[in-house]
């Protein structure tokens, strides 16, 4: 960046927002005019931009179809073995902390809340192929 030159070799080393913003000066801006307060601000504009654009990490392509592809795979894990499995149908005893921590991963991901999955989940099995199925595609 041609404005930005006297900065360049730290930007190189550090991402952009993770400069510290030079305070504002009234008599620095007095004595040397509005082109540090202009660099401060385009600073801050570069800064907004780049986390926008790239994220607060910077993560590249591949790195957030791996962490897509992580996650994604923990909730279908979570939703099969713990609410499916373990909860609705009381097939698997699972320990407290693998609970614990299924179930906070599904409600942070997914808002889903485990009793509410559970009475649906057996009301299904229970009125299975019937008007008041909620999974019925006839309802």
């Amino acid at each position: 960046m041609a404005r930005l030159d006297n900065w360049g070799q730290l930007t190189r080393q550090f991402p952009q927002w993770f400069l510290p913003m030079r305070p504002y000066n009234p008599l620095v801006t007095f004595l040397y005019g509005k082109d540090l307060l202009m660099d401060q601000l385009w600073l801050a504009h570069d800064a907004l931009v780049e986390m926008l654009s790239h994220g607060l990490l910077g993560a590249a392509w591949w790195q957030v179809l791996i962490f897509t592809l992580v996650t994604t795979h923990i909730t279908i894990s979570g939703v099969t073995i713990f609410l499916h499995r373990a909860q609705a149908h009381r097939a698997l005893d699972l320990h407290p902390i693998v609970s614990h921590f299924f179930r906070f991963w599904l409600w942070l991901g997914t808002g889903m809340v485990t009793k509410e999955f559970v009475a649906v989940h057996r009301k299904h099995h229970a009125k299975c192929e019937t008007e008041e199925d909620p999974h019925s595609p006839q309802t």
